[in-house]
């Protein structure tokens, strides 16, 4: 299980007490092999962002996609596409899965000429990740 940063993210967790036992039922699963996952509903996925790396030629991140509580991966279901912005990020910047991958967006671009620190983010159908700085030497 890959976990992110949560910092700033917002989400709503509902219990139920059921007693001495519960039922819980799902038309949404997805079934690879020996595994079985549910595709989480819209309202429990966070768009997560790190900056791996940064040197006066290359930027390195990566958004990811991610189901709340416990942080797994989402599958993607279809192509998904996220786009990055910021004041450090070329214009156009963007990375696709394809359905049944891992949502997974690596993206490395050429950072500003000028050393100083700047922002990214990442953007997908209505979910924003937090923003992160990073500093070019």
């Amino acid at each position: 299980m890959l976990k992110g940063d949560f910092s700033g993210s917002n989400y709503q967790e509902n219990q139920q007490l059921c007693g001495n036992s519960c039922t819980v039922s799902s038309s949404n699963v997805i079934s690879q092999g020996a595994v079985s996952k549910t595709t989480p509903s819209p309202n429990n996925i966070v768009l997560a962002l790190s900056v791996f790396s940064v040197t006066k030629t290359e930027v390195s991140v990566a958004a990811s996609l991610l189901a709340l509580p416990g942080g797994d991966i989402v599958m993607a279901p279809s192509p998904i596409t996220i786009t990055f912005t910021g004041t450090g990020v070329p214009p156009n910047t963007a990375a696709t899965v394809q359905k049944g991958l891992l949502a997974v967006f690596p993206v490395s671009f050429k950072p500003p000429t000028t050393p100083g620190t700047y922002t990214v983010q990442a953007h997908f159908a209505g979910l924003d990740s937090s923003i992160k700085m990073f500093t070019v030497p």
